[in-house]
């Protein structure tokens, strides 16, 4: 029988960070958070709509992210990050 930790992609004896340091800017850091970032559909689409509103020709100062506590606001955030970064580090 197949096993969920058969086909994914990463390991599950791994240390999984509760909380995401957005100041955390180390080489190893910065490979493991974006290996370790897993885009779902949703989260896909979310990611697309944020695109697609930033590179409009809106007149709004910024945007609101919202979520439930420990719903990744913050992880979603710093990748969006590390795109506007362009870092070639990375």
């Amino acid at each position: 029988m197949t096993k969920i930790k058969d086909i994914l992609s990463i390991h599950l004896e791994e240390d999984i960070k509760s909380v995401i340091d957005l100041n955390q800017q180390d080489e190893q850091s910065v490979i493991d958070e974006l290996d370790g970032f897993i885009l779902t559909e949703s989260l896909a689409k979310h990611l697309a709509d944020f695109c697609d509103f930033y590179t409009s020709n809106t007149a709004q100062p910024g945007l609101w992210l919202s979520g439930f506590y420990g719903s990744g606001k913050s992880y979603f955030s710093k990748m969006i990050g590390f795109l506007f970064l362009n870092s070639a580090t990375l």
